[in-house]
């Protein structure tokens, strides 16, 4: 139960910062992607099939918040977590910079999602995008990422102490 409720927590948390708070830390325009930072997270810790679902959780919840392209972010989640669930047998899952690069990877599949979507723009100017604005999105999610990951991780493995599990005294 604590589990769920942390998912939910991280997932709804990622997507409020994404919409409302990332604007303001962004430099010249580019701003991290924080769902991408949270899929690679989740499924570097937990595998494929959770980070799939916790992809698509995200995704979803992104869509709520997005109505107008109802379905397109659930599907670059879902894709982000399943990514980054096949990929975690393929890195060194403990080392930072195997997690930094996997984030800053999703944030490059997440784009083309965001840029057709909520950005609503045409499929002819997406190279123009890509250089413009998604390869330092990617580099501020891959720096961002550094610093919020290992605590994420963390934050993830952490067990309720026995005092909240009701098992302590008072």
């Amino acid at each position: 139960m604590i589990r769920a409720a942390k998912t939910l927590l991280a997932a709804w948390l990622a997507v409020f910062l994404q919409s409302s708070v990332v604007h303001f830390i962004g430099i010249g325009g580019n701003v991290p992607d924080l769902l991408a930072i949270a899929i690679a997270a989740k499924s570097i810790r937990d595998g494929t099939a959770r980070g799939t679902a916790f992809g698509a959780l995200a995704g979803f919840l992104a869509d709520c918040y997005h109505p107008a392209t109802m379905g397109l972010l659930t599907m670059s989640g879902l894709a982000a977590g399943w990514l980054a669930g096949i990929l975690r047998e393929r890195v060194y899952r403990e080392q930072l910079a195997s997690q930094v690069a996997l984030a800053g990877g999703l944030a490059l599949v997440r784009q083309p999602f965001e840029f057709l979507g909520p950005a609503g723009g045409a499929l002819g100017d997406y190279p123009w995008f890509l250089l413009r604005w998604g390869l330092g999105s990617a580099l501020y999610t891959a720096a961002l990422a550094a610093i919020l990951m290992p605590r994420l991780m963390d934050w993830w493995a952490a067990r309720p102490s026995a005092r909240l599990a009701g098992g302590g005294r008072d």
